[in-house]
């Protein structure tokens, strides 16, 4: 399958707005769906979902938790891929698609008394010298998809799409390890710019549902990747901070079928205005 024959469904995507509190590793946040932006489910149709996916950012390491459910997509590329589709801005509106994950990331920080991923993502740091660190560790994660009707529309305009192969259930499990690096690049004590990426190779195992006649179901072990990017930007300073901050997840997990392969991306995008407060314990600086 070439980059031409990809299917690219996507979620109808939600933008949230809330307030939280943080007190060393320890942090309970709130959102709130805003209705008069998220106001577009006639062009997207609409999503049902719980998302659960925090990070953990501790002074040697770094654990993120997934968990997700969303049901209801569109094809993103409908134009691209689908036979005499009209110019009009419309998509091809799937709401029995359903898809699941969940998994554990854990890295070790080996430079962990000069670099702080806490100072970027967590606010209850400072980092006040430029510094990185190399990362190690492992992942886990378990994913799948289903529909009550093959995911390839019919009237696609590739049928050799998948090798002619309609399907509609996938499931996949994957067990490795990764590493990376991190860096946070500080300027007058106060502003910062903080990316890292992290990737690996996991062995494991999928299978898909093949529609047809007579169903039927193929499996196989694979060799999949993993990859975890992060960026963060802003001011940080004794008393306030101001910053933005991403964490995308990437699976690239192979099929039992040649020439197949399910890609998920999982991403959060954060706006962050946080105050802090004294308390008889002084905020921990790195880099003095």
């Amino acid at each position: 399958s070439n980059l031409e024959q990809n299917l690219v469904y996507h979620p109808n995507d939600r933008t949230n707005i809330g307030f939280g509190v943080n007190y060393r590793w320890i942090g309970l946040n709130l959102g709130f769906n805003l209705g008069f932006i998220n106001n577009d489910n006639d062009t997207y149709g609409e999503t049902k979902y719980w998302d659960f996916q925090t990070q953990l950012y501790l002074r040697k390491f770094v654990v993120d938790f997934y968990l997700q459910y969303y049901s209801g997509f569109y094809l993103e590329n409908t134009s691209e891929v689908i036979e005499k589709w009209p110019d009009d801005g419309s998509y091809y509106i799937r709401r029995d698609i359903s898809t699941y994950i969940g998994g554990i990331n854990l890295q070790y920080i080996f430079n962990h008394r000069k670099f702080s991923y806490r100072a970027a993502y967590l606010q209850n740091e400072r980092q006040k010298k430029s510094a990185g660190s190399w990362t190690l560790g492992g992942t886990f994660y378990l994913s799948g998809s289903d529909g009550d009707s093959s995911f390839i529309p019919s009237n696609i305009k590739y049928p050799e799409i998948f090798n002619g192969h309609h399907f509609n259930r996938s499931a996949s499990i994957n067990l490795g390890f990764n590493g990376g690096y991190g860096h946070s690049f500080v300027i007058k004590k106060k502003f910062f710019f903080t990316i890292s990426l992290v990737a690996g190779f996991a062995l494991g195992a999928s299978s898909i549902r093949i529609v047809d006649e007579e169903d039927d179901t193929e499996s196989g072990a694979t060799v999949d990747f993993t990859g975890t990017s992060r960026v963060a930007f802003g001011y940080n300073s004794r008393r306030l901070f101001i910053g933005f901050a991403f964490v995308h997840l990437f699976i690239r997990s192979n099929s039992p079928i040649e020439k197949m392969w399910h890609i998920y991306n999982s991403g959060k995008i954060r706006f962050n205005v946080a105050y802090r407060f004294s308390i008889k314990k002084e905020l921990g600086l790195l880099g003095l």
